[in-house]
Parts: structure tokens; C-alpha cells; sequence
């Protein structure tokens, strides 16, 4: 991967956290649990509870650094991003343990190592550029990691070339008066034809709280129309109509070419508030998909690839302010705007710029299909349902009969609600410890199941099981029937789904709630065979 990268090893200073290897390969078992910790009253660091080897290796690390004077740091994994910042990182819980996360979203990031923030006792004024990256074991469980991660190491070799971090120039309209709303896009509507604008909207409680444009890499404006921490309207009603009115010029202005990350979803929102926004010119999410299908298409994840400078900048679910919103929202304009550029240099270097007209056309007949919905027989639905449900109770008076009395009180335990032929868990617990079934594991999860493929294994290692499983399997396949048919229609008796046609590698299409929460998958329709 350095080769790879253009970097030479022996350029290189390799080291670890802790330079040992911990139990069963695991750095969970370099950390106390939280109950041992909360007993024994440790002092966490950094939301853990490091054990000694821990708390000394981290010393040795820092004294390391310091020694060696790096030109940039590469951070691999989730240890290494803890240890090494200060809160470019989440924490999580796994089995007991406080655990570091966060590597899928910082990774690519430029960051810094700030000595004296990181290691107060033992550091010295020290601040080295900074980036993380996935961690090579993860790699070789998760191969197509690691082109992203060769690039992470391209973006630390820039860093050395160029002697630094480049520097990021914005220019945001945030908290915007009303004169700097019309102005504004007073001057968008008048720029010369084919020149880009990218748009995206933030939602709250399914009305856009605010929409911003942006017209370079730099440049953006917000608009907001309402607090979404306090429910306050930003403008007066007459305010409101007139910037609305404003907007829906500029959408409608001929010659300008509109980029977005995502279009069916912004489109959802802005029709549903009268806006009638233009058809793309480009599609940043199609147009990844087009030139490497199977990868993530989030907009953080093509900004870490394409934008000249990236720090991942949270999610919207975290804003505690209306300026970190705002701010946000211009953040996503900016580097839809820069991916635009740098994806059609891209699709065009890999031979696909005859197919992108194509993709973009898919994408409006996704759209029109969304907009018109299914027509669906209420009446008939209704009688569906009943029906259905008369068979679920027939199926599940039948699961509570094969089961003595004072088993599913044994499953449950004291915390348990749920019925046991609701509950993977109790149904795991039932298989593999009160009947003794060899454990069947998730390829992917690596985790005990009982999902649809481990069930028929089940019952040829046990034919006594039978009737049981056969029971579930049925109820599991109800229950499918009856999310289809209880599904929150539209207007006018239509079913509306939201269609992702950036969804599989193979390019088919994939479907699911709309952006309100009706509608749902519709890509798995039950055949006829299965209601037999």
C-alpha cells in the first residue's frame, strides 16, 4: 500500500499504541469494563479505561513522536484516531467494554496531532498534520478498503511534497439578512449561462428548515426559513413568499446547470413545498456509482475522495445550534459543487461520458414513477389484512401450543416484553442452549443466528423441530405480507416509494420509504406461490 502510495518504508517510522500483542488479538482485553472500571475507580481517558500497559504504551508513544519529529502522522484504525486527537472520534459500548469508533467517517480527514491537547502531563508544543486511515487488518477482511486507504496515504505524501495541509477558503452567508437573501440570488439568476450551482436542503419534521446554493468551492449562502431548535420562523410571511418566489426564479432560469448529491431525495422536499426545481445536469452520487459501483456514495465519503481539502463534518443529527446548521448545510453545497468538477473529469477519463446522459435519464424516470405511485384497492387491501391477520393469530396460538408452559417465561427473563416467536435473541436462546443445536453463525456478523438460511439447517440437524420451524418460517413470511399491505399511501389511494438507482453493483434498482415515511420496499414483491 505505501509503494502503492509512492512512499518509500524506509521513509517511514512504524509503530504502535501498545507495542504488545493483546489476548485472543483483541485490544478490547487492553481495557477494563466499564463495571471493573466504575468499581475500582479508573480514570478514563478520552471516554476508555485503558489498563497500565495502556497508559504506559501511550506515554512511550507520545515520547516516540517526539523523538522523531514526523512531517505527518497516518493513523491506522480506531485505536490509533483515540489515541492520537482529542475528539476526532466517537465512543461506543461493546460486551461491557467503552470501545473507539469513528474510523469509517474521519478516515481521509486532515487532522492534527496537537502533543500538549493529546498528552497534557508529557507532551511537548508540538502540532503534526494528522491523517487516519483503516487499519490493515480491517483491510484484509474488507478488501475494497483499500484503494480508500491508499488514497488516505497519497493525501499524507501530499502533505510532505507540498510542505503542509492545504488551506480551505470559504466564503458562507449564513444568519443572512433579508436584503443579502435577494441580492444574492439576484446575482445567481443573472450569471452566465452554463454556470453550475449545486442545492441542498436540511429537513425537520419533513419541512425544509432551510436551503442552501453554492456556485464555487468556496462560495455558499443558507437560507433559512425556521429555527429548528426553537420552531421560530426566520422571516416575516411576506418576507417568507417573497424569497420563496425568488427561489423558484432562479430554479427556473434558463441556461444554468444544476449539480446535486442525491436528487430524489431534495426532490421529494421541494415539491412538497411548491418549489419546481430543475432537472439535473449531473448527479454526483450517479455519477460515482457509474464509474465504481458497490462503493459508499455518501457525500462525506466523495468528498473524502474528490474535494482538495476534506475534514469529515459531522451529521445534521448532531447540531445543537442553528449556526452548526447552517454552517452544515453550506458545507454541502460547497463540495457537491467541487465533486461536480472532479467527477466528470473522472467519468470522462474512464471512457463513461456517453453512459452519464443515460444514468441521468434513469434517474428521471425514477422520479416520474415516485411522483405517480401505484393506484391501490383500499377495499381489497382491507380484506387482505383481516385475512392475514386471522392467520397470524392461527399461527401463533399454534407456536404457544408446541411450547410448555414455563419455557417462554425462561426465555424472556426479567427484561424481556416481546414473544418468543418475535425474538431472535429468545429464539437463539431456545435453539442453541435449551436444545443443545451446534451454533450457527452470521458470515458477516460473525454472531449467533437464526435468521431465514440458519433455520432450515436447524431442522435437518433436529426433524423433531419441525413443525416448529415450519411455523416460524411461515409467521416470518406473514409478516412480510403484512408490512406490504399495511404500507401509509398517498393521496388518492396511491402507493409511493422512494427508488435509488444508485442501489446494487449490478445497477439494479433498489426502493424504500419515501422521504415522509410512506411507501416501502417494493423490489421483493411476495410471489404468488408463497401465499399458498
Amino acid at each position: 500500500m505505501l509503494a502503492d502510495a509512492g512512499i518509500a518504508q524506509n521513509e517511514c517510522f512504524l509503530t504502535n499504541v501498545v507495542n504488545a500483542r493483546p489476548r485472543e488479538n483483541d485490544m478490547q482485553n487492553f481495557f477494563a469494563p466499564q463495571k471493573e472500571a466504575k468499581a475500582n475507580g479508573f480514570v478514563p481517558v478520552r471516554g476508555l479505561c485503558p489498563l497500565p500497559i495502556v497508559r504506559a504504551g501511550l506515554q512511550a508513544l507520545h515520547a516516540q513522536l517526539e523523538a522523531v519529529a514526523p512531517d505527518v502522522i497516518v493513523a491506522f484504525g480506531n485505536y490509533a484516531l483515540w489515541a492520537l486527537t482529542q475528539n476526532a472520534f466517537s465512543v461506543s459500548t461493546k460486551k461491557g467494554y467503552k470501545v473507539p469508533a469513528g474510523i469509517s467517517s474521519w478516515r481521509g480527514s486532515y487532522l492534527e496531532y496537537d502533543a500538549k491537547l493529546v498528552s497534557p502531563v508529557h507532551g511537548v508544543d508540538r502540532r503534526v498534520p494528522l491523517i487516519p486511515t483503516y487499519h490493515p487488518a480491517a483491510i484484509l477482511r474488507q478488501w475494497n478498503w483499500r484503494a480508500t486507504a491508499v488514497h488516505d496515504l497519497r493525501r499524507a505524501a501530499r502533505v510532505v511534497k507540498d510542505g503542509g495541509v492545504p488551506q480551505e477558503h470559504l466564503r458562507f452567508i449564513k444568519a443572512p439578512t433579508f436584503g443579502q437573501v435577494l441580492e444574492t440570488l439576484d446575482m445567481l439568476i443573472s450569471l452566465p449561462a452554463g454556470s453550475w450551482l449545486t442545492c441542498d436542503v436540511e429537513t425537520y419534521v419533513n419541512h425544509i428548515d432551510c436551503i442552501g446554493f453554492a456556485w464555487s468551492e468556496s462560495d455558499a449562502i443558507c437560507i433559512p426559513f425556521f429555527s429548528k431548535f426553537s420552531g421560530e420562523s426566520y422571516w416575516t410571511p411576506i418576507q417568507e413568499r417573497m424569497i420563496r418566489a425568488r427561489i423558484q426564479k432562479l430554479f427556473s432560469t434558463p441556461g444554468l446547470r444544476w449539480s446535486n448529491q442525491n436528487f430524489i431525495y431534495d426532490l421529494q422536499h421541494l415539491e412538497a413545498e411548491l418549489f419546481s426545481p430543475p432537472d439535473p445536469d449531473w448527479d454526483t452520487m450517479v455519477a460515482h456509482h457509474l464509474c465504481y459501483p458497490g462503493t459508499d456514495k455518501s457525500l462525506d465519503v466523495l468528498a473524502s475522495l474528490y474535494c482538495d481539502y476534506y475534514r469529515y463534518w459531522g451529521e445534521s443529527s448532531q447540531h445543537t445550534t442553528d449556526a452548526e446548521r447552517w454552517h452544515y448545510n453550506c458545507i454541502d453545497t460547497v463540495k457537491t459543487w467541487e465533486i461536480t468538477g472532479v467527477t466528470q473529469s473522472v467519468v470522462e477519463k474512464l471512457g463513461l461520458s456517453h453512459l452519464m446522459p443515460e444514468r441521468l435519464e434513469v434517474l428521471q424516470v425514477a422520479r416520474d414513477m415516485m411522483r405517480r405511485g401505484v393506484l391501490i384497492d383500499v377495499r381489497e387491501r382491507k380484506r387482505m389484512v383481516i385475512d392475514l391477520m386471522e392467520a397470524i393469530m392461527a399461527n401463533e396460538s399454534f407456536l404457544q401450543s408446541l411450547m410448555p408452559a414455563h419455557i417462554p417465561e425462561l426465555l424472556r427473563g426479567k427484561t424481556g416484553k416481546a414473544e418468543w416467536w418475535r425474538s431472535p435473541t429468545q429464539q437463539a436462546k431456545f435453539f442453541y442452549e435449551l436444545c443443545g443445536i451446534p451454533v450457527i453463525v452470521n458470515p458477516k456478523t460473525k454472531n449467533p443466528t437464526v435468521d431465514d438460511d440458519a433455520l432450515p439447517k436447524i431442522k435437518l440437524m433436529q426433524p423433531v423441530l419441525g413443525p416448529l420451524i415450519d411455523a416460524l418460517q411461515e409467521l416470518r413470511t406473514m409478516g412480510i405480507y403484512y408490512n406490504m399491505l399495511t404500507m401509509a399511501l398517498e393521496p388518492r389511494d396511491r402507493l409511493s416509494s422512494s427508488f435509488n438507482t444508485c442501489g446494487t453493483v449490478s445497477f439494479r434498482w433498489s426502493s424504500s420509504e419515501n422521504a415522509f415515511g410512506r411507501g416501502g420496499n417494493l423490489q421483493n414483491i411476495a410471489k404468488e406461490k408463497d401465499a399458498a
